[in-house]
């Protein structure tokens, strides 16, 4: 009977341990990463890369590719300022929230080009 209580004692605190570990984990992540990492900037970086994407493959349906690789990312730019909406109620100051949100649009153009061009690459082969 003492043997199953303390096992059962020892996985309790193991457990509550292991919680103490994640909080202490979470809090000595910089505020900066906190934000940048969280599900909404996540949220807001994937609306706006699906946004892209979709405005990119219609456009070069109809229009040349350069086209459509200039005007994709203008279409979608009201999702791009909502990330920087968000970044400014954070830790940083606007010269680096202007840096991080060029970095978040460069990322996406750079997967709208490889996007586009894989398309056409099996278009082409069938």
């Amino acid at each position: 009977m003492k043997t199953r209580f303390f096992k059962a004692s020892l996985v309790g605190l193991s457990l509550a341990v292991l919680a103490n570990v994640a909080q202490a984990n979470e809090k000595t992540l910089p505020p900066s990463q906190q934000l940048t990492d969280s599900s909404v900037f996540m949220q807001h970086k994937e609306k706006y890369t699906k946004c892209v994407l979709e405005k990119a493959e219609s456009f070069s349906q109809v229009t040349d590719i350069d086209t459509a690789f200039k005007y994709a990312p203008i279409a979608c730019r009201r999702d791009l300022l909502q990330i920087k909406k968000m970044l400014i109620g954070g830790p940083y100051k606007i010269d680096v929230i202007d840096q991080l949100v060029d970095s978040v649009q460069e990322g996406v153009e750079i997967d709208m080009v490889n996007h586009i061009f894989n398309n056409k690459i099996k278009a082409a082969r069938h």
